[in-house]
């Protein structure tokens, strides 16, 4: 297995590695390292572009050898594969266009907003959204369960369980599986803890019960060891997903079509602001692909 791991420095690397390391390690995959810098301008010519030109192949060395530190730290000599620099003004894409020959893509990202997401988060956003392997979004905790939430996706349900099996089996974690029905809890008699089963009618709860069994039996698949239990909940996905993670999970799994336009709106946003504010790493899987 083949992973590409997408680094930048402002990103405090040694830590970001570390985060990485406790979950690459279960894959025994070979690790190629990639950062993006900004490319050099086009409009100078003369002395002044000769000298920037070798100003630039010095920055690339002094890069590559950080790479190779950061490396070293990552994976033992048998894993470990290139040190690759791509200059580009579209990060994402330069992630994106290097993918195809790997299987799997790792970012990472802490969730912030403002100018701190200018890398930190957009640039892993574009890449959930438009990656066309599997996608492992990094975050400040999570990694050491074994236990993964599979966040299920409710316009391909149990394709997502599918390609969250074959993760299962990979990285030896027990997986669970949560289909959110979205509905605001604003009104609601008891909003602080909202069951599914209150203030649905009986056909709701008829096909929601459906919906759970139907998940239960699709866990029941997986390898006995790693077979975990589906559950079904009311509320916002999102906020739903982040808080159940929170709870002693090492991993979410969660599916996304790389739509745009409306379709993106109900599927792919989801995938990609549970994969910012997700307080565990997040594996985005397009179920399609991964089947």
């Amino acid at each position: 297995m083949r992973v590409l791991f997408a680094v930048d420095p402002t990103q405090e690397p040694e830590r970001l590695v570390a985060r990485a390391k406790v979950i690459l390690d279960r894959f025994g995959a070979t690790v190629d390292l990639l950062h993006v810098p900004s490319p050099v301008p086009g409009n100078v010519g003369g002395e002044l572009a000769k000298r920037l030109e070798a100003a630039v192949m010095d920055e690339d060395r002094e890069i590559r050898l950080e790479l190779e530190r950061w490396l070293a730290q990552l994976a033992p000599a048998d894993r470990r594969g290139q040190c690759l620099v791509r200059r580009d003004a579209n990060p994402a894409k330069a992630i994106v266009d290097l993918a195809d020959g790997y299987e799997l893509v790792v970012v990472g990202t802490h969730g912030r907003s403002g100018l701190a997401r200018v890398w930190l988060g957009s640039v892993a956003e574009r890449v959930v959204r438009t990656s066309p392997v599997p996608v492992l979004v990094l975050h400040e905790g999570g990694g050491e369960s074994d236990r993964m939430l599979v966040a299920v996706d409710l316009f391909d349900p149990i394709g997502v369980v599918d390609a969250a099996a074959l993760w299962a089996q990979r990285l030896e974690m027990s997986g669970d599986a949560v289909w959110v029905r979205h509905q605001t809890t604003e009104g609601h008699p008891n909003t602080e803890h909202v069951s599914w089963r209150q203030g649905w009618r009986e056909d709701e709860r008829e096909a929601v019960e459906a919906w759970s069994a139907a998940l239960t039996e699709k866990l029941a698949s997986f390898p006995e060891k790693l077979r975990g239990v589906g559950r079904v909940e009311l509320g916002d996905p999102v906020q739903v997903v982040t808080e159940i993670a929170a709870t002693g999970y090492g991993l979410v799994v969660v599916g996304t079509h790389g739509r745009t336009g409306i379709a993106h709106l109900r599927m792919g946003s989801v995938a990609e602001h549970v994969a910012r504010h997700s307080p565990v790493p997040v594996l985005v899987v397009r179920p399609s692909a991964d089947r």
